[in-house]
Order: C-alpha cells, then structure tokens, then sequence
C-alpha cells in the first residue's frame, strides 16, 4: 500500500488505498509527501477503524515510513496473522500496484478529462467505487 500520484494532467493528486477480498478504502491524501505521522493517521483513519478477522494479513511497501517503530507498534496492535513487507513498486507482486495502473488508465479515459485536483479525485473515487467493482478487487487479491 503506497500513495499514488496521476501526473498525466497539470494538477495532481495523491491517494492510498487498500484492498482485500470483500473490502477496499481509497483516501485522498492532502500533501504531496507523506511522513511516518501522517501515514500513522491514515492508518488510523482508515484501518484504525475496520473490524479485521483474526486472518487478515497486510501487506506494505519497504517505505521507510512504513517502517517507523510507531507505525509497527500500530500494526502489530490490529491484530494482523501477518504483516509482510514488499520491494516498493512490485506489480509482479502486490495486487495494489496493478489496480494503481487500472485506476490510472481509467481515470485517464475519462470525459470530460479531470481538470484540477478535485476533478482528478472525483474521477478517481467514482472509477474505484462504481467502476471496479468488488469482484475485480476481489480477483486480484486472489491471484497472489
């Protein structure tokens, strides 16, 4: 899980995201870098407040700021079977990086084309919300 930024129009925006087999969550990230605290309150916004089941497993990038002790200490309290870490950008290996470049596309297609930051994230949200739907998301998880 790694904020992703569309760079194909002027304005820009960044987002993170997770999936899972019946779950998925995508939020708009409000700067362009992201630092151990804030990347700590995203994971408190978004995880921080699912019910995970005992089997869940999660899955990040080598970011370092994924890597901080506080961000660890948070991770190791939801109650994960496992937390496993990733080289940043493996599409070969994370189901995200793969529907990054689907929802890039997407967004791409879309017309009117996003203008400004908001127009990129409606279309963002609209495509990962009623475009993909569940079963796709669900797909994906399942083929690593």
């Amino acid at each position: 899980m790694s904020p992703r930024e569309v760079k194909k129009w002027s304005a820009r925006t960044h987002v993170w995201g997770y999936v899972g087999v019946g779950l998925r969550r995508l939020h708009r990230l409000q700067h362009g870098t992201i630092d151990s605290p804030a990347y700590l309150d995203v994971l408190r916004r978004t995880i921080g407040r699912a019910k995970w089941c005992s089997e869940r497993v999660f899955q990040q990038d080598n970011a370092s700021v994924h890597k901080t002790t506080a961000v660890m200490k948070f991770l190791a309290s939801r109650n994960f079977v496992a937390i496993l870490d990733w080289p940043a950008n493996s599409c070969d290996l994370s189901p995200i990086e793969n529907i990054w470049g689907q929802l890039h596309t997407a967004v791409g297609k879309e017309r009117p084309a996003p203008k400004n930051e908001d127009e990129i994230w409606a279309a963002q949200s609209t495509v990962w919300y009623s475009k993909f739907k569940q079963e796709y998301i669900d797909d994906c998880v399942m083929s690593f």
